[in-house]
């Protein structure tokens, strides 16, 4: 199919926010639409390479005028850009001529170029801003004045769940008036989709192989990070597993594997905090999956005590990988547990803070906030939901057909009879 004039441009900075919107921008290419998707920060870094869209169709602000750019490393979000830089990235955008326009809501930059868009004519009605985040309610999130800058600025906002849009008008009474559409999420609904599961687990064999785990080991699994508190939840963490060791020596033998988050693969072995924490409280029958890296400490019967990896593999075991083969996955704030939950995979947060989730407070997993909570959690034998998936993205009060709903409304603003009711 031919492709026609109508042009979508979506605004990233973060992976993770490029991989929710690389659904529902397959669902427009496939119909024929253009697109393109104006890249910052780990986006711009990642966006060809992760994602796998083809490289002219993804555009770096300096490609398009910024002097300054939005590097991966070392930039915060609230970080803004000089007014120079945003007004030559939005006369670029202009240029495309986009109809409508997806807004990841990951960076104070993202915000200045939405709003500047609009100042410059773009219709507002014809803007989305997403925002991708279920777990942290938005009172609690470090993160709020950012969200709440997006919002307050009056775009429409697409949001995952009922629970963050129920958060969103209880935090101000000038909010409740806003445009907000509960749209789903189409990253985890992709991500827990039946099928995709079956071919996760079918390659389980392999996955224990990149680790260098024997097939079958009892794995509990830490999704690395590096938010606020992320060091506190981690030797949390650290302290449970020691005291799991020592209250039940049946869990003697468990294999601790934990991820190091994406933005710290550059890191070197002795900076991570993770290395740090598991060599201070003396923990053994651990990896550290790094990247392409592997550093593993082996127990007392084993030759060698410690060593680091290079997986030969081309692709090196992941986060969801590791998810998917371990007993019990744990993190202080990663998006995957809510994936590893509605794929009926055990999953919890560790985090030593009083910030609520609302993950947590929908039921359908725990904070294990105390030193002693891995061993009253292995003690009571307590075991995850039995509900079925449909049961589960009810009770989290996530929509099914995220995808869908997001091209709709897009198709919809640029008045297309392609836009079906939804």
């Amino acid at each position: 199919m031919p492709i026609r004039s109508v042009d979508f441009v979506c605004i990233c900075y973060d992976v993770a926010g490029t991989n929710v919107f690389k659904p529902v921008i397959q669902d427009l290419a496939d119909r024929g639409y253009g697109y393109t998707i104006v890249a910052m920060g780990s986006a711009a870094a990642n966006a060809v390479k992760v994602t796998k869209f083809p490289e002219s169709n993804v555009k770096n602000i300096t490609e398009l005028g910024s002097e300054t750019g939005v590097p991966a490393k070392g930039w915060e979000r609230g970080q803004k850009l000089p007014k120079k830089d945003v007004e030559t990235i939005v006369q670029s955008i202009m240029n495309m001529h986009p109809e409508a326009i997806l807004v990841e809501s990951s960076s104070r930059v993202q915000h200045q170029i939405a709003k500047a868009l609009c100042n410059n004519g773009f219709p507002r009605e014809c803007l989305f801003v997403y925002y991708d985040n279920m777990n942290m309610c938005i009172h609690d999130n470090p993160n709020a004045a950012l969200i709440l800058r997006f919002v307050n600025s009056n775009f429409q906002m697409l949001l995952p769940t009922f629970f963050i849009e129920d958060n969103l008008k209880a935090n101000s009474p000038d909010i409740s008036a806003r445009n907000f559409k509960v749209v789903g999420h189409p990253g985890v609904e992709a991500a827990v989709a039946v099928e995709q599961m079956e071919t996760l687990r079918s390659q389980s064999t392999a996955i224990y192989q990149k680790l260098n785990i024997r097939e079958g080991e009892f794995i509990l699994s830490f999704l690395g990070g590096y938010l606020n508190g992320y060091e506190e939840a981690f030797e949390l963490f650290v302290k449970q597993v020691k005291m799991l060791r020592e209250a039940l020596p049946l869990y003697n033998g468990v294999q601790i594997v934990v991820t190091v988050h994406p933005k710290l693969n550059d890191e070197s072995k002795n900076d991570l905090h993770e290395f740090k924490m598991l060599e201070k409280y003396g923990i053994e029958n651990y990896t550290i999956v790094q990247g392409q890296k592997l550093h593993k400490r082996y127990g007392d019967l084993f030759e060698i005590p410690f060593e680091t990896l290079v997986c030969t593999e081309t692709s090196p075991a992941t986060s969801r990988d590791v998810m998917s083969i371990s007993s019990l996955t744990l993190s202080q704030s990663s998006t995957l547990i809510p994936e590893a939950v509605l794929a009926q995979i055990p999953a919890h947060f560790v985090n030593p803070t009083t910030q609520k989730n609302t993950m947590v407070d929908c039921g359908l997993c725990q904070n294990l906030n105390q030193e002693d909570s891995l061993v009253e959690y292995f003690n009571s034998n307590k075991v995850q939901s039995t509900l079925s998936q449909e049961q589960l993205f009810f009770k989290a009060q996530l929509l099914r057909n995220a995808v869908q709903r997001i091209s709709t409304l897009l198709l919809q603003a640029i008045k297309t009879p392609d836009a079906v009711a939804i």
